[in-house]
């Protein structure tokens, strides 16, 4: 019998159940060493933290203040603070995390199809290819951002050398209280090594995230496939005379709506998880995203600088567009499922059977959609909106409009209908 370790073992996961279990936070792992880990990663970001709020404090104390200390340090410790955020929800929810990893095993199980397996295998890889990418990306800014202004004195040193040793610096401002010349090679262990975990908990939360709302869109892609085939079995039954059986169609049909009704509890068990989270990290995100461009024209003067500060804000964009475009394929997905529902010969279908695909056809009307609180909806568009669909029932259309708020259709009415 397969177990959830053995399908998160394949190509498609074993990339985020890697990432998850270097930060200690797979829920399959042993409890105790987790919770020593946590801890230490707790504790060794906030001997970051620390010291640049206490250099941030004594700067402010100065006559002469630098303006460009104070506004990095201050992007400093959003980002700490934003990472530390998702470390402690992917902690405090790991047992509702642990319902969706387990939701995927038995959606996995439940695929008997083999064409519907490729259907779910395809949504997978596209999961897998955006956390490589994003994962990539990350490590080669945390490599940048920590080693370019030690890095680039050295190599200057060496191709362009002058009377005395340029000095080398730490990637951010703090106060130790030690010397930092003598000591840095000690801080500079000690910065790569906070900062790796901060990216590695940033990578895991996300690609995570991603590669499962990315389960959800491969569910919506195989109801999909299951309504195309209803309409081959109404144009096999008509034009080919071939006889299909009532009851076999009306069970497809029934098990296709247990799908998309399982499909639509998962996104929102996903939804409940990442919400309140997602909501305090965005808001995090734009003013950081404010101060990073305020920081980037401060270092017009300084390449260095201006490099090191411009991955950190292209990562900013580019953390934006990987959290928003699962979101938008998710309520691409549910407004596809329903033309192609419309569009599945329902006419020619059975009476009870044609009733439980109006009512399905009823809820595809109110997409599925993720939200960062009660204001943002992640999407590329990120609003809110009302809308208008037309549903062609014969030759009369019944215009239905709704709003997010005020939706009609629920999952209650598929109770109804399916036995």
């Amino acid at each position: 019998m397969l177990d959830s370790n053995e399908v998160f073992n394949n190509k498609y996961f074993i990339l985020n159940k890697r990432l998850l279990m270097v930060n200690f936070i797979w829920p399959y792992q042993t409890k105790h060493m987790k919770k020593f880990v946590n801890t230490f990663i707790i504790v060794a970001i906030h001997t970051m933290m620390i010291p640049q709020i206490i250099r941030s404090v004594f700067e402010w104390q100065l006559e002469e203040r630098n303006v460009e200390i104070l506004v990095e340090n201050f992007a400093g410790f959003l980002y700490f603070l934003g990472t530390l955020s998702k470390y402690y929800t992917t902690i405090y929810l790991e047992k509702k995390l642990l319902q969706l990893y387990q939701q995927i095993t038995y959606d996995w199980k439940g695929l008997q199809d083999d064409n519907e397996q490729a259907v779910l295998l395809r949504s997978w890889d596209i999961g897998r290819t955006l956390t490589i990418f994003y994962m990539g990306y990350m490590f080669t800014a945390c490599i940048s951002f920590v080693t370019l202004p030690s890095a680039v004195p050295l190599m200057l040193d060496l191709i362009l050398p002058l009377n005395e040793s340029r000095g080398v610096n730490l990637c951010y401002y703090a106060e130790y209280f030690i010397d930092q010349q003598k000591y840095f090679i000690y801080l500079l262990l000690h910065t790569f090594i906070c900062v790796s975990f901060t990216i590695l908990i940033v990578t895991a939360v996300d690609s995570t995230f991603v590669s499962i709302v990315y389960h959800a869109v491969g569910l919506f892609d195989i109801l999909e496939y299951r309504m195309r085939n209803v309409l081959r079995f109404v144009e096999d039954d008509y034009q080919n005379n071939k006889f299909l059986s009532k009851e076999e169609l009306h069970k497809y049909v029934v098990d296709s709506v247990k799908m998309h009704k399982k499909t639509i509890e998962f996104s929102e068990i996903v939804q409940r998880i990442y919400n309140d989270c997602f909501f305090f990290v965005t808001v995090l995100v734009l003013v950081c995203l404010s101060v990073g461009t305020i920081d980037l024209v401060m270092n017009l003067n300084n390449p260095i600088n201006l490099i090191r500060v411009g991955f950190v804000w292209l990562g900013i964009i580019m953390y934006t567009f990987f959290i928003s475009w699962p979101g938008q394929k998710l309520i691409n997905c549910s407004h596809e499922l329903f033309n192609t529902v419309y569009a599945c010969g329902w006419y020619g279908c059975p009476t009870k059977t044609k009733y439980l695909i109006k009512f399905m056809m009823m809820r595809c009307t109110v997409p599925c959609r993720l939200t960062a609180g009660p204001l943002l909806t992640m999407d590329l568009v990120t609003s809110d909106f009302e809308n208008s669909i037309v549903l062609f029932y014969g030759s009369s259309i019944v215009q239905l409009e709704y709003s997010v708020d005020r939706c009609i259709p629920n999952l209650f009415l598929y109770d109804v209908y399916i036995n």
